[in-house]
């Protein structure tokens, strides 16, 4: 049985669930009717269809799951398979940047380090988020065109499917 893989997830399921991209069916006991336990892609998509759309069922090829290393080897079906978080809502010019959905990113809260984004093709750190108005703050001055992919960093040609990137 390999990983249900979801391109596009809910917040709250990121959060829950401890990964940016993969999503692992949880148990929900608090859902009526409960959950089967082996629901495939699909059928989740189709039952959560305003949560998770564009779905692939395939064996991700972690290194070593058994000891809890979900890093993806190198020949894994998700490397570079995964696409961005949101996009901006227009082009424009400036270190705010409007986008549809700011809750995939955070400033850190001076606990951790903020992420560091891809607004198109610029890399850029983040330096504080408007999460009402969806507006995040970048501490270097970019153009964006309407509509471009927002994206955690990555390396490769797009973002790998997962909670890590390829090394």
């Amino acid at each position: 049985m390999g990983v249900r893989i979801a391109w596009r997830v809910l917040p709250v399921a990121r959060a829950t669930c401890a990964a940016a991209e993969a999503f692992y069916f949880c148990d929900a006991v608090y859902l009526k009717p409960p959950e089967p336990r082996r629901r495939s892609a699909q059928s989740s998509q189709k039952r959560y269809g305003q949560w998770a759309s564009g779905n692939v069922d395939v064996d991700p090829q972690f290194r070593d799951a058994a000891k809890g290393d979900f890093r993806l080897k190198a020949a894994s079906p998700c490397v570079d398979a995964g696409r961005a978080l949101t996009a901006t809502r227009s082009a424009g010019r400036g270190t705010r940047v409007q986008v549809a959905d700011a809750l995939f990113f955070t400033a850190g809260y001076r606990l951790i380090a903020p992420d560091v984004i891809r607004v198109g093709r610029h890399r850029v750190k983040i330096v504080s988020i408007d999460y009402d108005a969806h507006t995040i703050s970048l501490a270097d001055d970019i153009s964006w065109q309407a509509r471009a992919p927002v994206s955690l960093d990555y390396t490769g040609k797009a973002p790998d499917i997962g909670a890590f990137e390829l090394e």
